[in-house]
């Protein structure tokens, strides 16, 4: 799961951790804190793909609603994103970010593409993370962006849309650090923020890349809204199926 993606503030919320608690009310029971994300996602697993995309022409893909981190400043942060993940371990990712970030301090409301990977070996855990946010760059509210393996090799890219018909590679990877399918497809919203809420509504039309290299819906995708640790955070986090393009896969989430 991308909670691990955070590795490199573990230092600052071990010291947080440590620090007496106050009497203020914490968001989401504790549950949603900065050493414990909270999520709201459509979970495909078991499956075998070349890859998962985040578009549809209406224009879809992941689209960005509302997005407020008041307290970006102590690290909390709303990801709206994709990932997929190997029967081994390991994963990548891509997506939009909102709060803080490592080179601008972040705030509250900007949008900013990132992408993020983690190498999982055998015996030895995670070995090579790297995460990436264009801190400088204001995104677009709307993401249409894929992950996929276009030679079947374990050569892995994240491409982002460009129109009106160009798959960008924003990263390729020159040997493969993973197998050729994916084993797990997920997607929708990630927040940790320790005492004040987050705001934030987005919406995702998603596609499974078959060996052929169709694009299907994600049959068999489950909604869930659960933390790190695997706790129900309902009622704080929330999910449904697609207003606007109601298909297997495809949902509508926001922090409650």
């Amino acid at each position: 799961m991308t909670g691990a993606r955070r590795a490199l503030l573990l230092g600052l919320l071990a010291m947080m951790a440590s620090m007496p608690a106050t009497a203020q009310a914490r968001w989401g029971n504790e549950k949603c804190s900065l050493v414990t994300h909270c999520y709201a996602v459509t979970d495909l697993s078991g499956t075998s793909a070349k890859g998962a995309a985040a578009y549809s022409g209406l224009p879809g893909g992941i689209v960005v609603e509302s997005a407020n981190v008041p307290e970006y400043y102590a690290g909390a942060f709303v990801d709206d994103e994709m990932w997929l993940s190997f029967p081994a371990g390991g994963w990548l990712e891509i997506g939009l970010t909102a709060g803080y970030n490592a080179a601008t301090g972040g705030n509250c409301c900007t949008l900013h593409p990132f992408i993020a990977h983690a190498v999982y070996v055998n015996g030895k855990g995670i070995q090579g993370y790297e995460e990436y946010t264009w801190a400088y760059t204001e995104a677009s509210p709307i993401l249409q962006a894929k992950i996929e393996d276009p030679g079947v090799n374990g050569n892995w890219c994240e491409y982002i849309f460009n129109a009106p018909s160009t798959w960008v590679p924003v990263y390729c990877h020159t040997k493969p650090y993973w197998p050729a399918y994916a084993s797990r497809l997920e997607a929708g919203e990630e927040a940790a923020s320790n005492n004040t809420r987050v705001y934030n509504g987005a919406r995702q039309e998603v596609a499974e890349v078959t060996h052929s290299g169709q694009w299907v819906p994600w049959y068999g995708a489950v909604d869930e809204t659960v933390n790190g640790n695997g706790e129900s955070v309902a009622g704080v986090m929330c999910i449904r199926a697609n207003p606007v393009l109601n298909a297997p896969g495809n949902a509508q989430y926001w922090a409650c």
